[in-house]
């Protein structure tokens, strides 16, 4: 079928070249199961498979608590890009998934779109809530706001601290390094290239411009 060999023919297959073919194969089937999935036919049999947890439940604890059932989902529509993954509709979150067939498969055979459109189609499996974010505690009382900001600045300030060393320990070498001798070599180099520049005349400026 890929070759567009006719059974009639006495044509076969070198046997290098029986791996290239399966391969690709194997691709061209992917790229038309993402597309049959996104007709009625195809959305109806995964709707079969979501109602039998083929695919597996959300990791979220929140989720799991409620046996949230996941779909496949693809983080690109481009072959060899990234392997599925699943999506849960619940906590709008993409996961790794749990079996080891569906992580073998190229995301590209589900797609990007097939996810959105199949809660869009079936509107009655949106969730109504979503789950509520953690939040951190400390014997039972919350966390201020102020205090994570101000963590959050010493650890950006001891973490610049070093860079901040080596940048003015570099700036001091240089400083070293740069004798009077050093700098009165680079005055008289400007000063004579001042002067080649005031002796320029008006007559070679006029020449440059014409031409």
């Amino acid at each position: 079928m890929i070759l567009d060999f006719d059974d009639q023919d006495d044509h076969r297959l070198p046997d290098e070249q029986k791996p290239l073919v399966e391969t690709a194969a194997q691709m061209l089937y992917g790229l038309i199961h993402a597309r049959f999935i996104l007709t009625s036919r195809g959305m109806a049999a995964m709707l079969d498979k979501y109602n039998a947890y083929v695919y597996g439940t959300c990791p979220l604890t929140q989720c799991e608590a409620l046996n949230q059932a996941v779909l496949p989902i693809g983080m690109s529509d481009q072959l060899r890009q990234a392997p599925a993954k699943v999506y849960c509709h619940h906590c709008r979150e993409v996961y790794y998934s749990k079996s080891s067939k569906l992580e073998c498969l190229d995301g590209a055979y589900f797609g990007t779109t097939f996810a959105s459109l199949f809660f869009l189609t079936y509107q009655h499996l949106v969730p109504p809530t979503m789950p509520s974010p953690f939040v951190p505690r400390i014997y039972g009382f919350k966390v201020h706001k102020s205090f994570k900001d101000r963590a959050r600045s010493q650890v950006l300030g001891q973490a610049r601290g070093p860079i901040q060393n080596t940048l003015e320990g570099g700036a001091r070498g240089s400083t070293k390094a740069s004798s009077p001798q050093t700098a009165q070599a680079a005055l008289k180099s400007g000063a004579a290239g001042s002067a080649e520049v005031r002796e320029d005349r008006p007559e070679d400026r006029k020449e440059i411009l014409v031409d």
